[in-house]
């Protein structure tokens, strides 16, 4: 929990950048294939509409009920096929480090 709501309020990438494959329209946006676009993963995880109005505070127990948000609202790691390959690795590294800590 403390390492999962470390990630959303300080993720190791604090944007992401992809490149659209394929014309999209998103609401009124057109998005056509090859475009950039960035996502910033530090404005997502503090999102209100998502994280309650404390958003920006420090709250483990947001995790404590292994609750699943909506897609795209937690990616501390990235998402998809270019989801960082040392994820799992870096979580069980930061769980043994903060044992010996405590």
């Amino acid at each position: 929990m403390v390492l999962k709501e470390t990630l959303r309020l300080y993720p190791s990438a604090v944007v992401v950048n992809r490149t659209a494959t394929r014309d999209v329209k998103l609401g009124e946006l057109d998005i056509p294939a090859g475009m950039q676009l960035e996502f910033p993963i530090i404005d997502v995880h503090r999102d209100i509409d998502v994280w309650g109005t404390d958003a920006d505070e420090f709250n483990p127990s947001r995790f404590a009920d292994n609750r699943r948000y909506r897609l795209g609202a937690y990616f501390p790691f990235s998402l998809g096929p270019s989801i960082c390959v040392g994820k799992n690795l870096a979580m069980v590294e930061a769980m043994v480090e903060l044992a010996m800590i405590l």
